[in-house]
């Protein structure tokens, strides 16, 4: 907990560079004000911030528009909004950030690319610097905004409705007033900027005033980097029509069939474990399409044999040919065949990773982007101990089971199950996902250094 004058006594000199040559307004208890007895709120250093933060009791928080002179020049910051009305879906609509700040990075930018906390949401924005050698900054900026958002849209919508509503997105350009870096939130949270490279190990508790973790990399910038896109944006963006997308009601949606659930959470086990991309996804489908082919069979067979009459294949090599067979292998606990060329398969069907894109992915993008629920499966299946994960029948019942008819909830919105079925002597006894995190799998990198130890 802390007060205004013993918070921007440290930070003051941060918000004081935000809001210079912006429009400046307070928020103190969700009033917003722009100005203070009739004169207007302005900011060009740390006294500014100080004397108005000393007036008031409670938090102060200061906002800058997204226009700014510097020097002669005037400036619009890039802004997409992704707000949520509860912060029980904040890893979500960090997800929502990340993909839009992916997006500008495979078109480019990188460098000048930031995100901000701000309590309610997130900001994706780039540093407007970046405009400082083009002309109409504001256009270009609302172009660019736009330009992204509308070619991202189809997956945006998708967000909103898994999220039942409560995840929204839109242009921030118009009308916004940013939050400086560093402002307070509330005595016991406050603002942080990070970037993209840092969203994997982001949590609610950087925005701590206790030890805030703030990135001040957000000044660095590349003006050559947004020249590409602003261009694309101009010839693509014709009219003044800012996006919001957001849905007026709860929506039911389509939860993913257990097929799909049970390709994905094998392939990203896979890759956890093994870091092989290709592999994880012929593992993936080759075991969605075993339990799938077991559950036909009422669970009768446990282990699948390759048929001697497929088991065998001639190849040629270098001129001679040489006889290749089909062999049998267990991987992770799971019984599999592997076909000569080393993919998984069954019935002397090669499972291939276009195959997993088809028939898994493909699906999975129906419901929810499947990049999110690529990483929001990562990060499930780190909850748990490397022997959980290496182990069948444990996979199966503590980290699929719980979660297959209701991934979405579980694992894309709350990134853990609410239960976890344990079988202990034939009785079914439930108990709590943190139960199982005692001994989490951190990296890749550590999981191979301990196997080399």
């Amino acid at each position: 907990m802390v007060n205004n004058i013993l918070w921007y006594t440290r930070v003051g000199d941060k918000v004081a560079e935000f809001l210079k040559g912006r429009k400046t307004c307070i928020k103190v208890k969700d009033k917003e004000l722009c100005e203070i007895n009739g004169r207007v709120i302005k900011v060009n250093s740390s006294s500014d911030v100080m004397k108005i933060a000393s007036t008031y009791n409670l938090p102060v928080s200061f906002l800058g528009s997204t226009d700014v002179l510097i020097g002669d020049l005037k400036l619009v910051t890039p802004t997409w909004v992704i707000g949520f009305r509860s912060k029980d879906y904040w890893r979500l609509g960090l997800d929502t950030a990340w993909l839009i700040a992916k997006f500008l990075v495979d078109n480019g930018i990188e460098k000048s690319v930031y995100i901000a906390y701000i309590g309610k949401g997130f900001e994706v924005r780039i540093n407007e610097r970046v405009l400082s050698g083009i002309d109409d900054s504001s256009k270009v900026s609302f172009s660019i905004v736009e330009y992204v958002l509308r070619k991202l849209k189809l997956k945006l919508q998708r967000i909103v409705y898994a999220s039942h509503g409560r995840i929204y997105v839109k242009n921030g350009v118009v009308d916004r007033m940013l939050y400086a870096p560093l402002t307070l939130l509330s005595s016991s949270e406050t603002v942080i900027y990070f970037k993209i490279d840092e969203v994997e190990e982001f949590d609610l508790s950087w925005a701590s005033t206790n030890s805030p973790k703030h990135d001040d990399k957000w000044r660095e910038y590349d003006k050559n980097e947004v020249l590409e896109i602003a261009n694309k944006a101009l010839m693509e963006v014709k009219d003044e029509n800012p996006t919001v997308i957001k849905i007026k009601r709860p929506v039911s949606w389509k939860n993913i069939e257990r097929f799909q659930v049970m390709g994905l959470m094998q392939a990203a086990r896979y890759y956890l474990l093994k870091g092989d991309l290709d592999k994880a996804k012929s593992f993936g489908y080759n075991r969605a399409v075993f339990y799938a082919w077991a559950k036909h069979y009422g669970g009768r067979l446990r282990y699948y044999r390759q048929p001697s009459k497929i088991g065998q294949e001639s190849i040629s090599v270098s001129g001679a040919t040489k006889n290749r067979t089909w062999r049998q292998a267990t991987i992770l606990g799971e019984p599999v065949t592997i076909s000569p060329r080393g993919w998984y398969g069954m019935g002397g069907e090669e499972h291939l990773p276009r195959h997993y894109d088809e028939n898994i992915a493909k699906k999975i993008e129906i419901v929810i982007p499947y990049e999110i629920a690529w990483k929001a499966t990562l990060e499930y299946l780190k909850k748990f101990p490397r022997e959980v994960l290496e182990d069948q029948q444990k996979f199966f019942r503590i980290v699929y089971q719980p979660v297959r008819d209701s991934f979405i909830e579980d694992v894309l919105l709350n990134r853990s199950p609410r239960k976890i079925v344990k079988i202990e002597e034939g009785k079914q006894v439930r108990k709590s996902a943190e139960q199982h995190v005692a001994k989490p799998f951190r990296s890749l990198e550590e999981f191979m250094k301990d196997k080399k130890s």
